[in-house]
């Protein structure tokens, strides 16, 4: 197993560099957890041969630790599990082994803008082996001893709000053998190792965990982003009254309708707590981008809203990777207009709805292409 637990640190190792050029952001954290526990079969050698059948347990963890903006975490862990004991060579025995386990854990997680992250890891540190009465023939075990321990982690995190994650996992545990006495005071090695499936919380202090996908990081130097402005803009993408009268006064009529055709406004729509675009939204923004093309458009807008399911804090941070993703498609199509970004969270919904409603219709970026001569935008020589 020593072998399988240094692979999983080669295959951290290789993940770690592949996500350097990621962006992500860094902070302590604390998590807790419950421990369900599915033991093996402990051997045990020495004055007592034989097979010991342990039952299903449960346990429980605590963990602190630090994410590195490589996607790496570093955690000090404590740990317990207990599991009551079945037979022993087939003969009905009492008793109990558990564990009392200090680890250190390597893990690497996966950032991405779904609100989900998958992690891998694995950790070593020292175990606190106890056998309690437990009958294996003709003596008994009622023991304890430290041992090495070692166990490999893969799990997924779900994003609750911008610092608290709902985490599932699997590990497998395991320790080398440890050494007790039975009560005929002669030497008895038990090993001790389960399947275990955690359920827990973890809360991250500072910024919050949802960082922008690479595609957005590399884009950022072309995309210009302006200034969020705190007051309202229309519901509504249309041109600012004052803009549409100066293209009134100053254009002649026949201009004016061409420039009004030139503007076009668009909109793709979100799943919940995401900022990737579907393939429907793809392909409006292909749509967009080929009118952008074609109407030689200097600019282009882009407004990111939410629904009011989450914190407004949240949800400001999420419109606004909604406008960058689609900022950043716009750039995959080909598209070198100026792109300014806007961030209206869940102020500004297009179906009004109470607090904490999460309707479809406002999971959205409002899009606007404004074309060549449209009223907007003076050619420049």
């Amino acid at each position: 197993m020593q072998k399988i637990l240094g692979m999983c640190l080669v295959s951290l190792s290789v993940l770690g560099i592949s996500a350097s050029a990621q962006s992500s952001l860094s902070g302590p954290y604390v998590s807790g957890a419950i421990i369900g526990t599915s033991p093996e079969e402990s051997g045990f050698t020495g004055a007592n041969v034989g097979d010991l059948d342990l039952d299903l347990g449960l346990g429980g963890l605590l963990a602190a630790g630090m994410q590195f903006e490589s996607g790496f975490r570093f955690e000090g862990e404590l740990s317990y599990r207990h599991n009551g004991a079945s037979t022993f060579n087939n003969a009905a025995t009492g008793g109990s082994l558990s564990s009392l386990a200090g680890m250190g854990n390597l893990i690497w997680e996966y950032d991405n803008s779904s609100g989900i992250y998958p992690y891998i890891g694995a950790g070593i540190g020292l175990a606190y082996v106890s056998a309690f009465d437990v009958n294996v023939g003709a003596q008994n075990v009622d023991d304890s001893d430290v041992a090495l321990a070692y166990q490999g982690i893969a799990g997924l995190a779900f994003a609750v709000t911008p610092n608290l994650s709902l985490t599932a996992e699997y590990r497998y545990f395991f320790t080398e053998d440890a050494d007790f006495r039975n009560s005929a005071n002669a030497d008895v090695q038990a090993s001790y190792a389960n399947h275990s499936a955690l359920l827990g919380l973890r809360y991250r202090f500072g910024s919050s965990p949802q960082r922008v996908e690479q595609a957005a990081a590399q884009a950022r130097p072309v995309v210009r982003p302006v200034a969020r402005q705190t007051e309202q803009r229309p519901r509504r993408l249309a041109p600012p009254p004052p803009a549409r009268q100066v293209a009134q006064q100053t254009l002649p009529a026949s201009q004016a309708q061409a420039a009004m055709q030139l503007r076009q406004t668009y909109v793709v729509f979100f799943n919940t707590n995401s900022a990737s675009l579907t393939p429907e939204a793809r392909a409006t923004v292909a749509q967009a981008s080929t009118r952008a093309k074609a109407d030689r458009a200097r600019l282009i807008e882009l407004t990111g809203h939410t629904d009011r399911a989450g914190t407004a804090a949240y949800n400001l941070r999420l419109s606004q990777r909604r406008a960058e993703s689609t900022a950043v498609e716009f750039r995959n199509n080909g598209v070198t207009a100026e792109t300014r970004l806007f961030a209206r969270g869940e102020t500004d919904p297009e179906v009004p709805t109470a607090d904490g409603v999460a309707n479809p219709r406002n999971r959205r970026v409002e899009i606007v292409v404004q074309g060549e001569g449209d009223g907007m935008i003076k050619p420049q020589n």
